[in-house]
């Protein structure tokens, strides 16, 4: 009797959307600014700490952001033997200081990304870490934009933000298909997308499978990847939940025994992580029945007893609060 297009749901890897592992704009999309604007012509009168006005053909000027700058050409000194030895020398140490520049700016926005990623600026974060243009920023994006659109998004919004999280998953892959994470967060937005359709209308339309192998090809290029284990027990668990026991094993390959084992490969990895947790005791009595539902409130009240980390860890405790209320007024 659920509702197969109900949004928000606690439980379900495709009705939650992958709510487990997730560690921009109403559209999704995140634009950014524009990267300079149309030349001008220079001002007529030269400031004082302009060289002599040479002829007009000479004088150009540059401009960057909104920023004008004015040069005078100056007169070329001869080419000579010696100096085209430095100007050689000096060429070749180019390329290896520029790449120094590129990485020192890429690794201080990715810190910058990762900054605005931990203490909930997840909108900003995504704008930041999809302009690195690399595998793992476009990997952040991905995940910041998914939390952003689960946990705080209008429902209005949520479909289109989860849409656009998937283009940016995709382009983590595209980018650097050997990286784990990259295939991770692009399993990550298809779950949260296919909490917005319905998790058997995600079923058919073979996103369950996608899903599973995203998070096997995941794990296949890194084993100890706590949350790819978490995510993939939650699968497994969830369709089971959702088609049955016997039509999941047979038509999607998914059981209760795989569902356990992931779930406590990902706790031997992450034994104090309050989502990890909290995601195997909503799976409990599924899994063990009346035994785990006995275990379920004991393991959410040690998993609410964690001290707080991040603005993402926040988020899920306060789902986690409210889950425990309800099973206290049950």
């Amino acid at each position: 009797g659920r509702d197969e297009n109900q949004v928000g749901s606690h439980r379900g890897l495709l009705t939650r959307g992958l709510g487990a592992v997730g560690r921009a704009s109403s559209t999704g999309k995140i634009q950014g600014g524009s990267a300079g604007s149309q030349m001008r012509a220079p001002s007529a009168a030269p400031t004082p700490h302009t060289l002599a006005t040479p002829p007009a053909d000479v004088n150009y000027v540059c401009e960057v952001f909104d920023i004008r700058v004015r040069y005078a050409r100056p007169r070329e000194a001869p080419m000579t033997f010696p100096r085209l030895l430095r100007l050689t020398a000096a060429a070749a140490l180019l390329p290896a200081t520029g790449a120094l520049f590129a990485n020192d700016a890429e690794a201080q926005s990715m810190e910058d990304a990762m900054t605005a990623y931990t203490e909930g600026r997840f909108l900003e974060a995504v704008e930041i870490a999809e302009a690195l243009g690399t595998s793992d920023g476009y990997a952040l994006a991905t995940k910041s934009l998914a939390i952003h659109g689960y946990y705080l998004a209008a429902e209005e919004e949520k479909q289109g933000m989860f849409e656009r999280a998937m283009e940016l998953g995709e382009m983590a892959v595209q980018a650097d298909a050997a990286n784990p994470e990259a295939h991770y967060q692009s399993a990550h937005a298809l779950g949260r997308y296919s909490q917005t359709i319905g998790a058997m209308t995600a079923l058919r339309r073979g996103y369950g499978g996608r899903i599973r192998d995203l998070l096997e090809e995941t794990l296949a290029r890194d084993s100890l990847h706590a949350e790819a284990h978490l995510a993939l027990a939650g699968w497994h668990a969830d369709v089971v939940d959702r088609a049955g026991r016997m039509m999941a094993r047979v038509t999607y390959g998914a059981n209760r025994g795989e569902a356990s084992t992931h779930f406590e490969r990902a706790l031997e990895l992450m034994p104090d992580s309050r989502i990890f947790l909290f995601e195997y005791a909503l799976r409990l009595p599924l899994l063990k029945g009346r035994e785990g539902r006995e275990m379920q409130r004991e393991m959410m009240t040690r998993a609410a007893e964690f001290p707080l980390g991040d603005a993402y860890d926040r988020l899920v405790l306060e789902r986690l609060q409210a889950e425990l209320e309800a099973l206290e007024g049950g």
